[in-house]
C-alpha cells in the first residue's frame, strides 16, 4: 500500500469513527489528571462567578453531571431545544472600557487546525474568504434577542486547503483541491443555533476530510465572539450558553471570556469552553445501535484578539479536548480527538494563493 493510500485510509477511519474504538484505560487516568489541571487553571483564569457557573453547570444547583453527561429531562429544564443563546455579564471590569458588537465580517483569513485521533494527527491548514451571506429573494427579518438586534448570515467560502506536510502524495493533493469551494455558514450571533454549525461539502470533495473541518468550525465558533450587553475593560467577563449538536453529539455549550487587557482600540481575551452531553443515547459508525456512552468530555481554553465594535477575532488560538467513552462487554473503550487551531485574519494580500 503507498503513503498516499495508507494516509487516505487514516483519513477514512477518523471520518467515519473519529479513531477505531480500542481500550480507554488510559484515557480515563488522563481524563481524571487533566480535569484536576483544568479546575486549577480555571479557577486562577475566572472571576468567581464564572467559575462557579461551571462548577454548578449554570443553573443547575447540584452541579455538572459527574460523567459529562445530563440525565434525561435535565438537558431540557436548563436549555431547552431551540432556545436562543444566553449572555450574562459578570462584570465589565475596569477603564477603559471596549463595546464589541458590529454587522459585518468581510475579509480573508487563514485557519491552522492539527487534529489528533489517536496515533492519526492531520494537520490542514485552510484559507476563508468571510462575507454576508446574500440572501435569495426577500431580506430575512432580523431577530432581536438579549440586546443584539440581528440575525445575520455569514459565509467563510474555503479558498484552499493545503496538508501541512514535508512532501504531501499527489494524489491527496487532488483530494484537498477538491475541497475549495466548501463553506462554513453561521448567524450573527442572536441566531437560535449561533455558531458556523453547517459545513457544506464542496461537490466531489470526499467525506474523509469531514473531521478535520468540522474541528474547523468549532473552533470559529469560538472565535466569533457574541458580545457582552455593555462594554468591558481590563477584568470583564461574560458567559456564552448555548445547544448545539456537535460530532453528532448534542450539547449544552459554554464559553466564558474575560478580558485579559485593553491596547487602544484592541483587547485580548481569554476563553475557557465546558461542554455536556444532553443524552448517553447517540448514533455512531462502529457503535451498536444501543450502546449508550458512559463518560463525555469537551473541554478547551483558548486566547483571541478583537477590535473594538467587531465580532471576529483578528488573531486567535484554541485547545480544544474531546472525549467519548462506551461499556462493551464489560470493558470501556473510546475516542479522543484532540484539535489545536490558530487563526489570523489576513490584512493585504489573497489568501487563495498557494
Amino acid at each position: 500500500m503507498t503513503n498516499a493510500s495508507n494516509r487516505t485510509s487514516c483519513l477514512a477511519v477518523i471520518a467515519l469513527l473519529g479513531v477505531a474504538l480500542a481500550g480507554c484505560e488510559d484515557d480515563k487516568k488522563s481524563s481524571t489528571a487533566s480535569d484536576a489541571g483544568a479546575q486549577r487553571d480555571k479557577n486562577a483564569m475566572l472571576d468567581p462567578k464564572i467559575a462557579a457557573a461551571f462548577a454548578s453547570g449554570s443553573a443547575d444547583p447540584k452541579g455538572p453531571p459527574p460523567n459529562g453527561i445530563f440525565a434525561s429531562g435535565a438537558a431540557d429544564a436548563l436549555h431547552p431545544k431551540g432556545a436562543p443563546l444566553k449572555v450574562e455579564q459578570g462584570s465589565q471590569g475596569t477603564e477603559p472600557r471596549l463595546a464589541l458588537g458590529g454587522t459585518e465580517i468581510k475579509g480573508l483569513a487563514t485557519l491552522d487546525v492539527a487534529v489528533r485521533a489517536g496515533r492519526a494527527a492531520i494537520p490542514l491548514s485552510v484559507a476563508l474568504s468571510f462575507d454576508r451571506l446574500k440572501p435569495e429573494g426577500k431580506k430575512p427579518a432580523a431577530i432581536v434577542d438579549a440586546g443584539n438586534p440581528f440575525d445575520l448570515p455569514v459565509v467563510a467560502e474555503v479558498l484552499r486547503v493545503a496538508i501541512v506536510t514535508e512532501a504531501p502524495p499527489p494524489d491527496l493533493l487532488k483530494e484537498l483541491e477538491r475541497l475549495k469551494g466548501s463553506d462554513f455558514r453561521f448567524s450573527l450571533p442572536a441566531s437560535l443555533l449561533p455558531g458556523p454549525l453547517s459545513f457544506n461539502r464542496a461537490k466531489g470533495a470526499r467525506v474523509d476530510f469531514d473531521v478535520p473541518l468540522e474541528s474547523a468550525a468549532r473552533s470559529l465558533a469560538v472565535f466569533v465572539v457574541p458580545p457582552p450587553p455593555k462594554p468591558v475593560g481590563v477584568g470583564g467577563f461574560w458567559l456564552v450558553e448555548s445547544r448545539i449538536v456537535t460530532r453528532a453529539v448534542e450539547v449544552v455549550s459554554y464559553r466564558a471570556y474575560r478580558v485579559k487587557a485593553v491596547q487602544g482600540e484592541r483587547m485580548t481575551l481569554a476563553v475557557e469552553l465546558r461542554e455536556y452531553a444532553t443524552s448517553a443515547e447517540v448514533e455512531l459508525p462502529g457503535v451498536a445501535p444501543g450502546t449508550p456512552m458512559a463518560q463525555f468530555e469537551s473541554t478547551g481554553q483558548g486566547e483571541l484578539e478583537v477590535r473594538r465594535g467587531e465580532l471576529l477575532a483578528d488573531k486567535a488560538t484554541l485547545s480544544h479536548r474531546w472525549l467519548m467513552a462506551f461499556t462493551r462487554e464489560g470493558q470501556q473503550v473510546g475516542l479522543q480527538i484532540q484539535t489545536e487551531a490558530h487563526f489570523a485574519r489576513l490584512v493585504g494580500g489573497d489568501a487563495g494563493k498557494p
